[in-house]
């Protein structure tokens, strides 16, 4: 009966996203973004830039987009620190899926992996990974949270970011 019922919805999963189309994050695009920001509890302000340059779509249904982007946190209270990073990103925008409700095509939502630095009160190299999720308000800007966790290695720890703001498309 449980595979029977699996089989069911994998079938009606496959049937709803058959007519799927672009993404938010096309191949050529490029975005930037900034918001506010906190690292372990420090405030600050972020920016991040991105570049789509891949597309690859599952059976022909359900596209993924690749990019690769760079992102820049600056945090100044109570303590003062810089993280840069650089990763690649994978995304799955909902636009794509034009049965959804048009609410829902709005949001993209994506992963993101690659190396990092951290430079005041110490300083560290390691590994960026974590995601986030846009909403769309209009065709080229969006609401995004994003949030990432770096392990450095050697003398700072780790640090946890996350990011309010807002994108854009250029």
């Amino acid at each position: 009966m449980k595979k029977t019922l699996l089989v069911a919805v994998l079938l009606c999963a496959v049937t709803a996203f058959s007519f799927a189309q672009g993404t938010h994050a096309d191949v050529g695009s490029t975005t930037v973004g900034g918001g506010i920001s906190t690292n372990w509890g420090n405030l600050g302000v972020a920016g991040t830039g991105e570049y789509t340059f891949y597309k690859l779509t599952i059976a022909d249904t359900v596209p993924i987009t690749f990019g690769g982007a760079g992102k820049v946190g600056v945090y100044f209270w109570p303590h003062f620190s810089v993280n840069v990073a650089a990763m690649g990103t994978a995304h799955l925008g909902l636009n794509a899926f034009p049965e959804l409700p048009k609410a829902v095509q709005n949001l993209d939502f994506y992963i993101d992996l690659g190396p990092s630095a951290i430079f005041g009160g110490g300083f560290g190299i390691g590994l960026a990974s974590g995601g986030g999720v846009s909403y769309y308000i209009n065709p080229k800007t969006a609401v995004n949270l994003d949030s990432y966790y770096c392990y450095h290695f050697g003398g700072w720890g780790g640090a946890s970011i996350s990011t309010l703001g807002i994108m854009m498309k250029l």
